[in-house]
């Protein structure tokens, strides 16, 4: 997995990110006071198969 920043105005979004960027993508999003670390057990499963981006929503994990 590789984890980014990305900057924003109202403060930076995390994800990580996961597979080939040629595979179909496949966006995880967490729960209500949860973050992208729900999805670690599963994404390098999912990754065999798919680009998988995991996020953090703004105000949850590593996002502004």
């Amino acid at each position: 997995m590789d984890s980014k920043l990305i900057p924003g105005e109202v403060g930076p979004l995390h994800i990580e990110i996961s597979g080939k960027p040629s595979a179909p993508p496949l966006l995880l999003v967490h729960g209500m006071a949860g973050n992208c670390r729900w999805w670690d057990s599963v994404i390098p499963l999912l990754a065999e198969s798919f680009f998988v981006v995991a996020m953090d929503f703004r105000g949850h994990g590593r996002s502004g």
